[in-house]
């Protein structure tokens, strides 16, 4: 069965573009210099990674309530699937109940360990698919939207503390809400104003609290992983090319 995915076509952020307003947001001026090529482009996938979970935009040519009406019958094909096989299951089983019918016992036996193999497999395209419309419902919802903004958020600090713990406090809020004007997340008047936006401490606030309560044992940073993914890759070319 083929695995449906939805996303969007179009793309989820330029890197020219969030380099262009990550260097434009004028409190962070005199800390960007400090900032590497491969740094800049952790910066870039963090926050394309926020787009791609704050936008949550069907793919184009698709409707949001079409989407739903889909997984909606999805679920239902899935339920009567379940249905029919467990029916099935007991009719094989009560036609081989006679013990003194040993031709249909073996035939009611292979028919079993057929259908057992099928609903196996079935049982995991059943589990990817309902996946899918979970993590739908939760990209399409308002909630999900708010949410990504203190993951976003949480994933910058986690970068910026790990790699940039030669500057101030100041500085690295500064890196942060720069890239989150490269991911088109302040409005002109604040990314060319020379002050941080008002709304930028009660974000830095909220996003601890969330983590607090969302990750009480600690939380995986989306940075380490795409670190360890580029170092994973190189030492792969490494290998290659010699």
């Amino acid at each position: 069965m083929k695995k449906k995915q939805i996303d969007d076509e179009r793309p989820i952020l330029v890197r020219t573009e969030f380099e262009k307003r990550f260097k434009a947001y004028r409190p962070a001026k005199r800390v960007v210099r400090f900032v590497t090529p491969e740094q800049m482009g952790v910066f870039f996938l963090i926050a394309e990674e926020y787009r791609r979970n704050a936008r949550n935009l069907p793919a184009l040519g698709q409707k949001k309530k079409a989407l739903l009406d889909d997984a909606k019958s999805s679920k239902a094909l899935m339920k009567g699937l379940r249905q029919r096989l467990n029916e099935t299951l007991k009719f094989i089983q009560r036609s081989s109940a006679k013990p003194e019918q040993d031709a249909t016992a073996i035939l009611a036996g292979d028919a079993l360990d057929q259908i057992a193999t099928f609903q196996r497999r079935l049982d995991q395209e059943f589990e990817f698919e309902y996946r899918r419309i979970e993590a739908l419902r939760r990209r399409l919802s308002t909630k999900w939207a708010q949410t990504s903004k203190l993951e976003f958020t949480l994933d910058l600090l986690g970068f910026v503390r790990n790699c940039f713990p030669q500057l101030s406090d100041r500085d690295k809020r500064n890196l942060m809400v720069a890239a989150m004007a490269g991911a088109e997340s302040l409005t002109r008047t604040e990314l060319e104003g020379g002050t941080e936006p008002g709304w930028v401490p009660e974000r830095f606030s909220r996003a601890k609290q969330y983590q607090k309560k969302m990750y009480p044992e600690g939380r995986v940073y989306l940075h380490r992983e795409l670190l360890v993914e580029k170092k994973q890759k190189v030492g792969a070319g490494e290998k290659k090319s010699g």
